[in-house]
């Protein structure tokens, strides 16, 4: 069980949620997966299961006026053999998405493998009205997550309150692929967003 150290570490002072991607690999019982880790003095979350791809793990932490929906979701990088498999679960995170948002508040985070440069922010007038990103590329991943942001009204907070910095680092270059995003009608109640690995 992957979530073992996760919880033998943590659960004391939290509540550990994690998922393993099954047999991406050949002769591998698991490689990659997400995890979320919520304080237990924040709330009681619970796990949510909307979509059943593992590639996608939703929890919901209840409060006091609205509920928030968390969706935790890990993409394969542009180049991978396993590539094609993303667009499916860019298809089902947007049906969870556009079903879940009537339940409460919706945020999208993990390690998306999408670069999205400079791209134009859904929500505007913030800051300069632009996005700053250390990270100028765009990659296949990142097209795909800005137009499945956009059509569920999801805001891309990364760039936006303050420069995005690299959060991957590999001997061929550094590259901004970690996001944190959330429903565009909430944006305002943010105060600050690190993405940090």
């Amino acid at each position: 069980d992957r979530a073992s150290p996760f919880r033998e570490i943590l659960d004391d002072e939290f509540f550990c949620f994690v998922s393993n991607i099954q047999n991406l690999k050949r002769k591998d019982p698991g490689s990659g997966g997400v995890a979320i880790v919520v304080n237990r003095r924040v709330a009681v979350p619970s796990l949510t299961k909307a979509s059943g791809n593992d590639a996608i793990m939703w929890i919901r932490i209840p409060g006091a006026t609205v509920d928030l929906y968390i969706a935790v979701v890990y993409l394969v990088p542009s180049g991978s053999a396993w590539f094609l498999n993303n667009s499916l679960v860019w298809r089902i995170l947007e049906e969870d998405i556009i079903r879940i948002k009537h339940q409460g508040l919706v945020m999208v985070l993990g390690d998306m493998n999408s670069r999205i440069g400079e791209s134009i922010p859904l929500v505007t007038g913030i800051g300069s009205g632009i996005r700053r990103n250390i990270d100028m590329c765009m990659n296949d991943n990142g097209r795909e997550f800005l137009s499945v942001m956009r059509a569920c009204g999801i805001s891309i907070t990364t760039g936006l309150l303050q420069k995005a910095e690299f959060t991957c680092w590999k001997d061929r270059g550094n590259s901004v692929v970690d996001r944190i995003c959330i429903d565009m009608h909430y944006f305002w109640k943010l105060h600050g967003v690190l993405v940090d690995d």
